[in-house]
């Protein structure tokens, strides 16, 4: 994953200040799990990127 932390705090509708964190991805990438030891090198083949914007 590539991207920032995002914090900011707001009021909430009773007065109580509420915290917030946000993950901002820039790319993220999602890799296969192997079945066994031996699908290791075809998992690391087959690996897609998606963009997020």
């Amino acid at each position: 994953m590539e991207g920032e932390l995002s914090n900011r705090s707001y009021d909430d509708q009773n007065g109580k200040k509420q915290y917030m964190t946000q993950v901002v991805a820039k790319q993220v990438s999602f890799f296969t799990h192997p079945k066994n030891s031996n699908d290791f090198a075809d998992s690391i083949n087959s690996e897609e990127n998606f963009n997020l914007l």
